[in-house]
Order: structure tokens, then sequence, then C-alpha cells
């Protein structure tokens, strides 16, 4: 008679016993954590690592239950006095084109590596300055923004009016009571849009008017719930 685990699955100690279990390889690799506006993000230099960033090395380092944990990875490709060439990964492996608080915190970790205020950051093919204050705070040249016309989107069981913004990355600028939700129940679903092969980034606003208060939720792309994207409120206040 076979034996038989309380939960239907068949046991074979001995096979279990003498099957060689390969041991992964340890790789030692100096890296840092920062955080901007309560998004956290890894920094490595790319001169340190004990090999080549890969896609899967990036979600095993992002992965909070397995790896250290956090919303992408900031790869420092050279650093040269107070100018740095920067590489942004998304957690699940992908490039991103841009993010404000990942280039925020390359431009701190640079300042302080440099030992100054000023410092220029390339990402991509694009060239920003920035400036560190005292109090640690830091200002970043995001350069201009691209605002095009309001579009409607098919969503099968409705449409959703939105406004195509970039500096950078793609952003669908969605008028809409920014309830999470809302965000929740459309976000993925604009965000996998054919209309965004690359995927977007999706916010929901909603503007008080004459106060011009401005109340906006977000969903990132590849990010999940994300606490505060540094350009984010860049990009909805001009729609």
């Amino acid at each position: 008679m076979r034996r038989t685990s309380g939960s239907g699955c068949d046991g074979f100690p001995a096979l279990l016993a003498s099957t060689p279990i390969a041991r992964r390889t340890r790789l030692r690799m100096r890296l840092s954590k920062w955080q901007a506006l309560g998004n956290d993000y890894l920094l490595v230099e790319q001169a340190e690592l004990p090999q080549p960033l890969s896609p899967e090395r990036v979600r095993e380092l992002c992965d909070y239950h397995y790896g250290v944990g956090s919303d992408g990875l900031l790869e420092v490709l050279t650093a040269d006095g107070a100018n740095a060439d920067l590489r942004i990964w998304n957690p699940d492996g992908s490039v991103a084109e841009f993010s404000g608080n990942g280039l925020r915190i390359a431009a701190a970790w640079l300042a302080r590596r440099a030992g100054s205020g000023e410092v220029t950051i390339s990402v991509d093919s694009r060239t920003l300055r920035a400036r560190v204050h005292a109090d640690g705070n830091v200002e970043l040249d995001i350069g201009p923004i691209e605002v095009g016309e309001t579009e409607a989107l098919d969503l099968g069981d409705e449409r959703v009016d939105f406004t195509p913004v970039s500096v950078g990355n793609p952003h669908a600028v969605v008028r809409r009571e920014p309830e999470r939700e809302e965000v929740l129940r459309l976000g993925p679903r604009i965000e996998r849009h054919p209309r965004f092969p690359e995927r977007t980034n999706v916010q929901l606003v909603r503007v008080h008017l004459p106060g011009g208060e401005l109340l906006v939720e977000l969903d990132g792309n590849g990010h999940g719930r994300l606490v505060g994207p540094a350009e984010e409120i860049c990009r909805v206040e001009l729609p």
C-alpha cells in the first residue's frame, strides 16, 4: 500500500533524501536604500557589482518577501564629480524611462558623494540638473511638460476621458473622484489598455475651484500603490 500524507500528497522519503539540491552561488552586493515622499529605491554603483544586473536579479532584489524590497532600483552607471549617468529599473525588471523621486534620490546620493549642492544626472537621453538644499530637500528641473488633447478610452463596459501627459514617461490623467476603490478598479484596466503599448501611469484627479485645491490618487506603472511620486503633481496640474 502506498503511504499518503493527510493532505493527499504521496511521500517518497528515500528519493527525496538522495536527490541532490543545487546551491545558489551567494554574491556580495553593496547597496543602499533610500526613500523620497514614501517611494523607496535601492541604489547601487555599477562599478561595484559582482556581475551585471539582469531583470531577474532586479525582481529578486525588489521583492518585499524574498529580497530587500523596494519600488525600484537605481543603477549608477558612471559618476564623475558632480555628474552621473543613471539607469532606473522598475521592480518588475523592466527599465523605466523616468522617475522623479528616483532622480531626486540619485541627486541626493551624488551631492553627498561629491560634496556639491548642485549636481547633474543623465538618464536615457536626458540630462537634468538638481539642487540639494541644506535641509535635505532636493529641487529637480524636469524640463518641459508635454500635454496632449483629451481622449476617450473604450474599456468595454464604459468610456473614460483622459489627458495624456508626459515628462519623459507616459501618464493618463483622469478627472474623476479620486477614491481608492476607483483607482484600484480603473487603474490596471487603463494601464494595460492597447492605447498604451508600453503601459502607463494613471492618476485620478479632482480639482476644487476657485481655491485650486488638488486631490490626487495614483496607480503606478509596475509599482502598485505609490505614496507620492514627485512628478505626478507636475502632470496633473496642467490638464
